[in-house]
């Protein structure tokens, strides 16, 4: 028991709010509350107020009634680490009347989740934060990963009003009603938070369902789909447990799921409306198609936490959680702008390139959107905007000629000039500038490397404008432009029958072997051309098979691929077709690769996930010979 006391003495001593914030990367039907634990437990015996081992992390308990209380607790610094003291510690745990309490310390910890608990597409389930996979033991767990320690208690029926003795510290219980008074409430507010036509959508459902495997996330799930009415039973795939088999997790999921349903229901008692958009707020989720429907519903888990605690205070009243619950919606962003494919078109007289907008509306009413080019010194170009109508919760997109007096030279080197345009957005009170990428990258001898690749947007990445990192380097992708001669050697200057090449290498942990039908095959996909009209859009698997995706024919497929797979690594070795280059000299090209693992990266930009077509960058061929 020795070595036991030692590790729980060195468990991190993290705020319960604080551990919950660093989810984002794992992480957030009623239970009874009497029965969690078997007879063996140890219970209370003689509620002395002896010392104690370990103290609660939060200074005020939200307890709801009739379920099992799950405490947060760090340990005393210099807590005796003999048996005897931590079956102690645990006796000491009573109400403030002196009865007895049955608990037990548990430890929590979170580590990376197997790719077996994904579901739908593998490339679709990465929009969210991993939930990640939830233990509980009895010692500190050796797995890499967060760990927590808390106290489970089973609580009687009629424990309401009093507080918590955990030795000689008295816990302030903040006594919250049972889920099954607020189910009499008729107001609406514990019904689902967005409508039918939403939640039913086939990309909303792959995307969110393993939002249930999250102790802490599960009341959103929960709200999003059926609401937190106690009577209400949220989906699962078929044959799949409702509840989680440990029942320490399970007790923390319904602690957290009647926290939101009793700070929803009381606030609707005072403003139906309000409560009505917070819970949308909660659950947002957004058309960005007529196919994908996605949440768009904010990440902060340390703010919600915040925000949950402020609407359960018993020293607010109904007016202060008004105000809290208004501040924090109207803090939350209107919409988001982001830069899709920086040259998707070109425009026909200017030959300028066309670059593709987005916008989503995050509010559940419409709005008035506008588009614009601004110079250097941030004046807008060509006068008003056109004002464009974007509705509730969805998605919009423009394409924009670059305007040549927004376009913005920076010299990076002796050869390479950096341009780029900036676009100022705006929807409603929403404003917003992105930056387009306007830049022609001259390919020189010997080679043009293009990359990295990054990985898909995720909806931390998409909402903060950030860009995504170039993912696993076991998985990692390099590539290069040149050009040779049909015999093979290196052409510094034009020659007859010369050839461009695309050379691409993918790295891999390990032989694949997946040229079994129905296994995934680790791809490349290489997109020349305009967005509408492509010039060629290839499909290259690491199998050797190649398959012309475009459907223009055309060119026909002469494009030339050697595939070479060795034991950590496949190359391709792709001769571009001729007429792939534009007749003043350029090649707008674009890569992605969606490895034997599902994880899609891509380049110049990273993409959403359900995008099927990836951003270009405007290369000019001719520069070669300069």
């Amino acid at each position: 028991m020795r070595s036991h006391n030692h590790a729980l003495r060195r468990s991190p001593n993290i705020l319960w709010f604080a551990w919950l914030a660093t989810l984002p990367m794992l992480a957030g039907a009623t239970l009874p509350g009497c029965g969690l634990f078997s007879g063996g437990e140890r219970g209370a015996e003689d509620g002395t107020g002896a010392p104690t081992m370990f103290e609660p992390v939060e200074s005020r308990i939200d307890a709801v009634t009739g379920l099992t209380l799950i405490v947060p607790v760090r340990v005393i610094g210099g807590a005796d680490e003999s048996e005897d003291f931590v079956a102690t510690s645990l006796e000491s745990v009573r109400l403030d009347d002196g009865r007895k309490l049955t608990c037990a310390l548990r430890w929590i910890s979170v580590g990376p989740e197997d790719s077996s608990s994904r579901f739908g597409s593998p490339i679709d389930s990465r929009w969210l934060p991993p939930t990640g996979k939830w233990r509980t033991s009895d010692t500190p767990p050796k797995d890499p990963g967060l760990t927590m320690l808390v106290l489970a208690v089973d609580l009687p029926e009629d424990s309401a009003g009093h507080d918590l003795l955990i030795g000689r510290r008295r816990v302030r219980m903040n006594w919250l009603p049972s889920p099954v008074v607020l189910g009499t409430d008729r107001s609406g507010a514990l019904e689902p938070a967005i409508p039918a036509t939403l939640r039913d959508a086939s990309s909303l459902i792959d995307l969110t369902r393993a939002e249930r495997l999250s102790p802490v996330r599960r009341w959103r799930y929960r709200m999003l789909t059926t609401g937190l009415h106690p009577a209400a039973q949220a989906p699962v795939p078929a044959g799949e447990p409702r509840r989680f088999a440990d029942a320490v997790l399970e007790a923390l999921a319904v602690q957290q799921e009647a926290r939101w349903a009793v700070a929803i229901a009381s606030l609707g008692r005072s403003d139906a409306e309000l409560a009505r958009r917070l819970a949308e707020r909660l659950c947002a989720v957004a058309r960005f198609d007529e196919d994908v429907v996605a949440p768009v519903w904010p990440l902060e888990q340390a703010e919600l936490d915040a925000l949950l605690a402020d609407l359960l205070d018993p020293a607010a009243s109904p007016e202060v959680r008004i105000e809290r619950c208004t501040l924090w919606l109207n803090s939350q962003p209107a919409a988001h702008a982001w830069v899709i494919d920086d040259s998707a078109e070109r425009d026909g007289a200017s030959r300028q390139p066309i670059a593709r907008i987005g916008l989503v509306n995050l509010l559940n009413s419409p709005t008035l959107a506008s588009a614009i080019w601004v110079d250097g010194a941030d004046r807008r170009i060509g006068g008003q905007p056109e004002l464009v109508p974007v509705r509730p919760l969805s998605a919009f997109e423009w394409l924009m000629p670059v305007a040549p007096e927004a376009l913005v030279r920076v010299r990076r080197g002796p050869d390479e000039v950096e341009s780029s345009a900036v676009m100022e957005v705006q929807a409603g009170e929403f404003e917003s500038k992105v930056r387009v990428d306007a830049s022609v990258t001259p390919a020189a001898p010997p080679s043009l490397v293009l990359g990295p690749l990054r990985a898909d947007h995720t909806l931390q990445s998409f909402l903060s404008g950030q860009s995504t990192g170039p993912g696993d380097r076991a998985w990692s992708t390099t590539s290069a432009l040149y050009r040779q001669r049909a015999d093979g050697s290196q052409s510094p200057a034009a020659a007859e029958g010369e050839q461009w090449i695309l050379f691409i290498q993918c790295a891999r942990p390990g032989p694949q072997e997946s040229d079994e039908p129905g296994i995934v095959t680790d791809s490349i996909r290489v997109h020349i051309g305009a967005m509408s009209q492509p010039r060629l859009l290839l499909r290259i698997e690491e199998t050797g098979t190649t398959v012309r995706e475009d459907n223009q024919g055309a060119l026909g497929l002469d494009a030339s691929v050697r595939v070479v797979r060795e034991a950590e690594r496949w190359l391709v070795l792709l001769t571009i077709p001729p007429g792939c280059m534009e007749q003043d000299g350029t090649m707008r090209i674009g890569l992605e690769r969606i490895d034997a693992r599902g994880v899609r990266t891509a380049w110049p930009r990273s993409m959403l996930p359900w995008h099927e077509t990836s951003a270009r960058a405007v290369i000019d061929v001719a520069a070669w010979d300069r």
